[in-house]
């Protein structure tokens, strides 16, 4: 029972409204409680005091001689806590606000470099802190919150706690040939599985996830043995790089809305392959700070325009 009613600072809130109105229906208007809550919050100060802290004379309340230290002490802590958080408020906004983003290379260089460009100018003093990062690294530093948020492809989903972690499908990278300017199949504007599988091309790793569900679509169209490699890499940047040199054409995920670079040209091939869905992961249950909303939502309307 000694802990029926600890003292807090609504209680001394509400017990100096009462004295700086002289009532406590005046007190109960300025804090917004009912006229009973604030004779209870009164009442219980004065049983924790063990005196009486407030007297009637006639309509007016007026300070006990035990109540007036009360008040005098009670002055001083609300006073520190108003200027706690006047000074809590005043450093924090003269500290530099930071969002830090993790996704892979790719990504970081395609899709989230006009997000990153567009966030940047419309709020410079946010320090925009980029990590390239890939699988299971993507995880761990959403779990340790070293991050605020990840857009990463479709396959680190396969390794994602559904429990830890919530995800939303941002956009797709569309399946594509790249080929050479002078390249027969340049003038294609329409490719068919023929005249794809016709002959060798650079394509993904053998266990990239894209490329296996590249290879299931064929399997089902029983395709999937006549798809031949000339050679494989890791990264679309060489792929690129080896096409424009004549090695031969590059099967790629590719962003939507990219333009091929001098000398070579993009066949999309939606209609024939599976794309790549890019997502957003965040942490289950930890709100995203108001800098990492305004960056999504410069992510969402570039996404959104790569579609029309």
């Amino acid at each position: 029972m000694d802990r029926f009613k600890e003292i807090n600072l609504a209680q001394l809130r509400t017990f100096c409204e009462c004295v700086r109105h002289g009532s406590y229906a005046a007190a109960a208007r300025a804090v917004h409680l009912s006229q009973p809550a604030v004779w209870q919050q009164v009442h219980a100060l004065e049983r924790l005091a063990g005196v009486p802290l407030l007297q009637r004379h006639g309509r007016i309340l007026r300070l006990t001689d035990d109540g007036r230290i009360l008040w005098e002490q009670a002055h001083t802590v609300l006073g520190n806590v108003d200027s706690l958080w006047a000074a809590f408020h005043e450093r924090r906004l003269a500290l530099p606000r930071t969002l830090t983003l993790i996704a892979t290379p790719a990504l970081l260089s395609e899709e989230l470099a006009q997000p990153i460009v567009e966030f940047h100018q419309a709020h410079p003093d946010v320090n925009l802190q980029l990590q390239s990062q890939h699988g299971l690294p993507v995880l761990d530093c959403l779990t340790r919150g070293d991050a605020d948020l990840a857009i990463v492809p479709a396959d680190v989903l396969l390794i994602a706690d559904p429990a830890q972690f919530l995800c939303e499908q941002l956009g797709q990278r569309v399946a594509t040939l790249i080929v050479k300017r002078t390249h027969r199949l340049a003038r294609r504007s329409r490719l068919s599985l023929e005249e794809l599988i016709r002959e060798p091309m650079i394509l993904p790793l053998e266990d990239n996830h894209w490329f296996v569900q590249v290879k299931e679509s064929l399997r089902s169209r029983n395709l999937a043995d006549r798809l031949r490699s000339r050679l494989r890499v890791g990264h679309i940047l060489t792929a690129q790089i080896l096409v424009s040199k004549g090695i031969a054409p590059a099967l790629m995920p590719m962003p939507v809305n990219a333009q091929p670079p001098a000398g070579l040209r993009y066949l999309r091939l939606a209609h024939l392959l599976p794309d790549l869905p890019l997502y957003l992961l965040v942490r289950r249950g930890v709100p995203l700070r108001p800098a990492a909303e305004a960056f999504l939502a410069c992510v969402r309307a570039a996404f959104q325009m790569a579609k029309v």
